[in-house]
């Protein structure tokens, strides 16, 4: 079986991963969202399930509070455009079916606890033997060495290990997590990233890579002038707040209507003039102790009941617009029901209507990129638990319907 990621579009090419096939035994979110990058590519992701470990359809929200193994927004908005199979890794044959799956697959992808995958014997350098120019993408928190390579991970302890919640503290606080799942969706998509360099060289080399993966070390990366200022400096990063160590005024202010915010950074002496124009304060630039950015640093709280003040007195959406003409760099702060909602983001196919047999029609997000000369992407639900898993085993192993009703009597198909 090469099923074809379909994204069809009159007058388009096919999609850049077509005929690239993805074996996903991705827990959690890391692993799910860089293959679901990968399938909205147009690679054909299968995603392996074991009925004992059903980590990402256990988790909540679940639609219409029914608690099912196929209600779960979290593996919703995550496994679209995958067909899944349910094997018992747990048993010989399960695990057999696994390995025959590894030898027509391109690309596996896992980020199970270091060491998991080797207790199943399905390790790299268990792998390549039976596919030589196998690409395996192997996500840890911390990597896959070093001696926090054994550690398991949550977003929250890869967050302040990567250094990042030092950065995000308030003053007289203490460090901060992010909210969400950051180190998830960024390390899946430079997951995704790393497995298309990998795929890159194997076209031209035809060679198979190992990728170790850290989480960690990626978020690391979103704090270069923290690093270089310790680096170059030994000046260690202090808490701000929603401010910048370097530039003011920068913040959240409160506009008219409820918990309606907009968020201002005015990085230039240009830029400051032309929020002082935007807000009718023009006589503020020739005020000497907002004359430099020093001077707007030293006196911030001042600046920020200004601004405030002039906030308060507009709509999220009247305060954006006048700070953008004047060219301030400004934007609304959108709850989950604005971005749903926004015609910005329909306007640009990011948003998508799903319909589910059970967690019924449902938006979801898409590319956050477009392609010129690639069809645009066409999203496909989130497969049921199991559905798909005698149509590969047949169609992908050749096997038979007799021998598919023997597997599951045997225990391989959970």
């Amino acid at each position: 079986m090469r099923r074809k990621n379909k994204r069809g579009s009159p007058g388009a090419g096919p999609p850049p991963l077509e005929g690239v096939r993805v074996l996903d035994f991705g827990q959690a979110a890391v692993g799910p969202f860089c293959t679901q990058l990968l399938a909205w590519m147009g690679a054909e992701v299968v995603l392996i399930e074991t009925r004992g470990r059903l980590l990402s359809r256990e988790t909540p929200p679940f639609a219409y509070g029914r608690r099912t193994a196929n209600t779960s927004g979290f593996f919703n908005l995550l496994g679209n455009n995958k067909v899944g199979v349910t094997l018992n890794l747990a048993t010989s044959s399960g695990l057999k079916l696994a390995r025959e799956i590894v030898k027509v697959s391109d690309v596996v992808v896992e980020n199970f606890t270091t060491g998991t995958m080797e207790r199943l014997g399905l390790g790299y350098q268990e792998l390549r033997r039976l596919r030589p120019d196998l690409i395996m993408l192997s996500v840890g928190g911390f990597g896959r060495t070093g001696s926090m390579a054994r550690y398991a991970a949550l977003h929250s302890g890869v967050t302040v290990a990567s250094g990042i919640a030092m950065i995000t503290g308030y003053p007289g606080g203490r460090p901060r997590i992010i909210g969400g799942i950051l180190p998830d969706t960024l390390g899946g998509l430079c997951g995704c990233l790393a497995v298309l360099e990998a795929v890159w060289d194997r076209q031209s080399t035809g060679r198979g890579h190992y990728i170790d993966f850290s989480m960690s070390e990626v978020l690391t990366h979103m704090m270069p002038e923290a690093i270089f200022d310790y680096a170059v400096n030994g000046r260690e990063p202090q808490y701000l707040g929603n401010r910048d160590r370097l530039h003011a005024p920068q913040g959240v202010y409160r506009c008219q209507g409820w918990d309606a915010w907009v968020g201002i950074s005015v990085t230039s002496d240009a830029e400051w003039r032309a929020l002082c124009d935007a807000i009718g304060q023009r006589e503020m630039t020739d005020e000497p102790h907002f004359a430099t950015e020093e001077a707007r640093q030293i006196h911030h709280d001042e600046l920020d009941a200004l601004i405030t003040k002039w906030t308060r007195g507009r709509s999220q959406e009247e305060a954006v617009r006048l700070l953008q003409q004047s060219g301030v760099p400004a934007g609304p702060s959108f709850n989950a029901k604005d971005l749903l909602n926004d015609p910005h983001l329909k306007a640009r196919g990011f948003v998508h209507a799903v319909v589910h047999p059970e967690a019924g029609r449902r938006r979801m997000l898409g590319l956050p990129w477009h392609i010129s000369g690639t069809p645009p992407l066409r999203l496909r639900r989130a497969p049921l638990l199991g559905e798909h898993t005698q149509e590969v085993i047949e169609s992908l192993l050749g096997l038979s319907r007799r021998r598919v009703r023997e597997l599951k009597h045997e225990g391989a198909l959970s």
